[in-house]
């Protein structure tokens, strides 16, 4: 619905489709960061409390800044690791967060293989030509939604409509302002800062 929703508003604003290159790096952050990321992290959240769960995800920045340095974008700079672990500890202490119990080892590395899609899909988007940040997440919601949608169908889930109105309200928060403003607005970020200082917004979230 978010990737109909924004492949309209690139109709409204005349954006063309990508091509080349431009559509390979649109199709590619498509899906890591709603592809992959997504099915990781929610498949690992069934099992894995949503504090222990936040914390695990506190740490793309970190992951951000080792991908983007291994790929030559950053370098590895002192304060941005001590940056990335502080805030991840931060977390860790406001959620209150404790593996405790038993947590299945499957599901914590699903959410650490979300991480790394997140993570990912912030540094290769930098390294694709520039293209407008309405055309990278229309282009790239629907890879990532097709990618969701062949999983969910060798999986064997129901494919039903939601049936509960308190459903249908998160749905309507969740793809105009959850997923289109929201990521609209994480790319304008990353197209001027570097991807570990963008990645801190996972821990505003």
């Amino acid at each position: 619905m978010a990737a109909l929703i924004l492949l309209a508003v690139m109709a409204v604003m005349r954006l063309a489709m990508p091509r080349g290159r431009a559509l390979v790096g649109a199709a590619l952050f498509g899906a890591l960061n709603f592809g992959g990321a997504f099915a990781f992290a929610y498949y690992g959240l069934i099992r894995v409390h949503a504090g222990l769960g936040q914390t695990i995800l506190a740490l793309v920045p970190l992951v951000t800044l080792l991908l983007a340095v291994i790929q030559r974008q950053e370098r590895l700079r002192p304060p941005a690791v001590v940056g990335s672990v502080v805030a991840t500890a931060g977390v860790a202490v406001i959620s209150g967060a404790s593996i405790g119990g038993s947590v299945p080892l499957l599901s914590l590395l699903a959410i650490l293989g979300g991480v790394l899609c997140f993570a990912e899909a912030a540094v290769l988007v930098r390294s694709f030509p520039k293209i407008h940040p309405v055309t990278i997440n229309g282009v790239g919601m629907g890879a990532g939604a097709l990618l969701l949608l062949a999983g969910s169908l060798i999986a064997g889930e129901p494919m039903v409509l939601p049936s509960r109105a308190e459903t249908w309200v998160a749905i309507a928060y969740l793809v105009p302002v959850g997923s289109v403003l929201v990521f609209v607005l994480y790319l304008i970020v990353l197209k001027h800062w570097q991807a570990s200082r963008a990645a801190y917004a996972f821990v505003l979230i």
